[in-house]
């Protein structure tokens, strides 16, 4: 898995997972982008989160996220980079919290 992280990482230059990075806590880390989550929960847009073990402690997410969210799922045995930790395990998790939505979209029932 090392390797592998290490190739796909090699294919780019440490500028832009640096500009990537960068670009993710300006956007994440500001109380707007709170107003926008919030904004999204209220029309009914579904929350799934998925985080890994080894760095969920420290994933600051507000509790009202937590509650408003539809599954919080943390992988075993990973950290913050889940899909280059354990490919396979990442996929297999994320096609779980797939086929969770679509059993709940499916067993709405209207009027």
């Amino acid at each position: 898995r090392l390797a592998w992280a290490k190739a796909v990482l090699a294919n780019q230059p440490h500028t832009t997972v640096q500009s990537m990075a960068r670009s993710v806590i300006e956007e994440t880390g500001t109380s707007r982008y709170l107003d926008l989550i919030r904004a999204q929960i209220e029309r009914g847009m579904a929350i799934y989160l998925l985080a890994g073990e080894r760095s969920a402690a420290e994933w600051d997410v507000p509790n009202w996220v937590r509650a408003a969210a539809r599954q919080d799922v943390v992988m075993p045995k990973t950290g913050h980079m889940m899909m280059l930790e354990d490919p396979v395990g990442f996929c297999r998790t994320v096609r779980a919290m797939m086929d969770n939505a679509s059993a709940s979209a499916t067993a709405v029932t209207v009027g």
